[in-house]
């Protein structure tokens, strides 16, 4: 991802619809699956700017690695009690840990099978990671193509390579509420080879359309995780670590 690209997200993360919401659906899915606690050792791998870290502060301690300068010392910056570490995936990290979040991080790994190994290798005994990933190739953008994406998935291509190493707890396609409209917008553009990028991630962010964009897309935590939805912009993963047995 570009440098401009961080000091975009470090701008929009804190107000953006999208950003908002999305950290609204993460807690309540992890409350619901492994509720607040102290004591768990957390990581979030790809924090970017930082703009979960101190939503996760709800789960244990926080951790992350970012593979980006740029965005270590973004996160250094606004979270100076929080440790972070510029590194990536597979590079080793010292102990392991309760709680992996990796959240539209997957996609941007050309490996992802060696990834999910080093979760493996990095989640402690009964841990879990926490996934989201970006769905459906036909979806694909040219904001796709800006942030070094090698693929989109859908329940078929990625659930299988999470329960080659891990025991699924949920997993769940969502922003659905907003799909049609997406999806409406993606196809539309690439028909008339319009380019995107930066101002499809930025759209909707100020004004009275944000505050709409942000209740649509957030009440479908309260479907989450009681029901799977079938169908979304993305996919939410749960799962734990498969014990020696």
């Amino acid at each position: 991802m570009r440098a401009d690209q961080f000091e975009l997200d470090a701008a929009l993360a804190e107000d953006h619809w999208w950003w908002v919401a999305r950290r609204a659906i993460l807690a309540r899915v992890m409350d619901r699956l492994i509720g607040p606690g102290t004591d768990r050792r957390v990581l979030e791998v790809g924090c970017s700017t930082g703009s979960n870290l101190p939503m996760l502060r709800r789960y244990g301690r926080v951790r992350a690695i970012e593979a980006h300068r740029p965005a270590v010392d973004c996160c250094r910056r606004r979270h100076p009690t929080i440790p972070v570490v510029h590194g990536r995936i597979p590079d080793p990290l010292d102990g392991r840990f309760d709680v992996i979040c990796l959240f539209d991080v997957l996609e941007h790994i050309a490996d992802d099978r060696r990834a999910l190994d080093w979760i493996d290798e990095h989640l402690a005994p009964g841990g879990t990671l926490f996934l989201t990933v970006p769905a459906f190739a036909f979806l694909w953008s040219r904001h796709d193509e800006l942030a070094h994406h090698h693929r989109r998935y859908t329940m078929r291509t990625l659930l299988p390579l999470v329960r080659e190493r891990f025991d699924l707890r949920f997993a769940s396609y969502f922003n659905t509420h907003l799909f049609p409209a997406i999806a409406a917008v993606r196809l539309a553009a690439r028909l008339l080879r319009r380019p995107g990028g930066d101002a499809d991630k930025a759209f909707g962010g100020r004004g009275p359309i944000n505050g709409v964009l942000r209740a649509v897309f957030a009440a479908e935590r309260w479907w989450l995780p009681a029901i799977r939805l079938p169908f979304g912009v993305s996919i939410l993963v749960a799962a734990a670590k498969r014990s020696a047995d």
